[in-house]
């Protein structure tokens, strides 16, 4: 275990090192927007990092704590958006949300796993390599998909209407239970 902690850190780092220098380039040649360049490679590390380490916490014996650390994770994204959105920020605001959501978390997540990493084995590395091989393209699209009205609307509108749609889609949302609800009763 000690080892598949030590393996996330090192994914983590090459991602720091690798893929945020790859991804600005990648999208500062394919797009004419000024925020994606940056807001990309400013969220890849974080949502990364996060999603790696909360994999494993679920692959722990109490995995019941990773739904507890997607429900702070969502709430801190949401209070975080919202208020730098609020203060004027903009879709900076709401990439600002979703890393500190991420951040913030992190540290409880750390603990909560309860393994201090080790350097990983070859071996190790080798595993982890063949099990996110179909991972990782998965979550890319997956998330992607999931977030392509605000990506689109950033791109084609303006970020600050992107900004905005997102903090009414988010206080909104719980309209949409109270509504299914009173319906199905």
């Amino acid at each position: 275990m000690s080892e598949a902690v030590g393996s996330v850190f090192v994914v983590v780092i090459a991602l720091a090192v690798v893929g945020v220098p790859v991804s600005y380039g990648i999208l500062n040649v394919v797009t004419t927007n000024e925020i994606l360049p940056l807001a990309v490679p400013l969220l890849f590390v974080p949502l990364a990092t996060y999603r790696a380490f909360t994999t494993v916490l679920s692959g722990r014996a109490n995995f019941a704590l990773a739904e507890w650390a997607l429900v702070a994770n969502t709430t801190l994204k949401i209070v975080f958006q919202v208020a730098f959105v609020v203060l004027g920020f903009g879709i900076w605001g709401m990439v600002g949300g979703v890393a500190a959501g991420a951040l913030l978390i992190l540290p409880l997540v750390y603990r909560w796993i309860g393994v201090r990493p080790s350097i990983p084995s070859k071996d190790s590395l080798r595993s982890v390599a063949r099990f996110s091989k179909w991972s990782i393209p998965r979550g890319f699209v997956g998330t992607g998909l999931s977030q392509m009205d605000v990506i689109l609307l950033g791109w084609l509108a303006a970020a600050g209407a992107a900004g905005h749609y997102q903090v009414a889609l988010k206080i909104s949302m719980p309209a949409v239970f109270v509504s299914v609800r009173s319906t199905a009763g």
